[in-house]
């Protein structure tokens, strides 16, 4: 291997300079129908809600969109159906300006029934199209020669495996951020895959699951969004934990995925995980703010911040 080889197999290092990694996020692209209700109704009961919306979700759409405000060269490669609601996503992705491979099946496109309280949400999503990108493996490697970095979001842990060799040996750094459902097709057997895995991205409850499943996980490089906790990151030499610069009590819709796009944007253009753990924490509170001004000069602003 040689010396440009080597750096590409590393998280963005070596030549890669501000803004010249290219993404390609894989996954999941959804209708997201949201009901902000006061309390949850009792069973058999109902509750009237406050408001009604319609909005473009899914994991792996939130984080591309993300990226790309940040002014990050990215791509999508999902699946939608050949409904109503699949042609207002492909309509939603051509209004944001990111090109996508989209693959079209005969099953509904994905959908998410989502209800907020004041301090909570719960989710119920039909997985639908989405489900099809698995079959897609070889479309994935097909594409990947053309991005440095490749994103797996809310796709199976059989996708992964029987790509991520490959996707290596073509130089590109992968992560993957499994989400509350997929985590759950994880078993002792498929565990060894994160091993060389270049980046896994978690919440605490499912860290907690992996950790039934086996005590000592090993991944190479683990990062943890602990919500009011801030977020943690993990390799073979660091443990370090990012606290929030404030406590937002509220909806936390979308903010995940904010904060899986800037930290691996600032990884793409900064290569520190400490700086760059600081930048997804404070993107995702900004989000959840309402958005964070000047996105696309975000990261470059931070670099004199810390």
């Amino acid at each position: 291997m040689n010396e440009l080889e080597s750096a590409r197999r590393e998280p963005c290092a070596g030549y890669w300079l501000m803004n010249s990694c290219k993404f390609l996020v894989v996954g999941d692209a959804n209708i997201d129908l949201v009901f902000r209700i006061s309390r949850l109704p009792p069973a058999d009961g109902d509750v009237e809600a406050d408001e009604y919306l319609i909005e473009y979700g899914g994991t792996a759409l939130n984080t591309a969109v993300n990226l790309k405000k940040l002014g990050m060269m990215v791509e999508l490669l999902i699946c939608t159906g050949r409904d109503h609601w699949g042609d207002k996503v492909v309509s939603y992705i051509e209004k944001e300006g990111i090109k996508a491979t989209i693959l079209r099946s005969n099953k509904n496109t994905g959908l998410c029934v989502v209800m907020e309280t004041p301090f909570d949400r719960y989710l119920v999503t039909y997985r639908g199209a989405n489900g099809e990108v698995d079959k897609y493996h070889s479309k994935v490697l097909y594409e990947a020669s053309k991005f440095e970095w490749i994103h797996f979001s809310s796709t199976s842990p059989a996708l992964l495996k029987v790509t991520l060799k490959a996707l290596h040996d073509k130089g590109c750094t992968v992560s993957y951020d499994p989400g509350g459902i997929q985590i759950r097709k994880f078993d002792k057997d498929t565990l060894n895959i994160l091993e060389n895995l270049d980046y896994l991205f978690l919440n605490s409850e499912e860290l907690r699951y992996l950790e039934q499943l086996e005590p000592e996980l090993s991944v190479k490089r683990m990062v943890v969004k602990k919500g009011k906790d801030g977020a943690m990151y993990k390799d073979s030499d660091d443990l370090f934990t990012v606290m929030p610069s404030r406590q937002i009590r509220g909806r936390s819709k979308g903010a995940g995925d904010a904060f899986d796009a800037a930290f691996m944007a600032c990884m793409a253009s900064l290569h520190n995980p400490d700086i760059c753990l600081k930048c997804a924490v404070e993107y995702a509170t900004l989000y959840l703010l309402g958005g964070a001004s000047g996105e696309d000069k975000f990261l470059g602003s931070r670099r004199s911040d810390y």
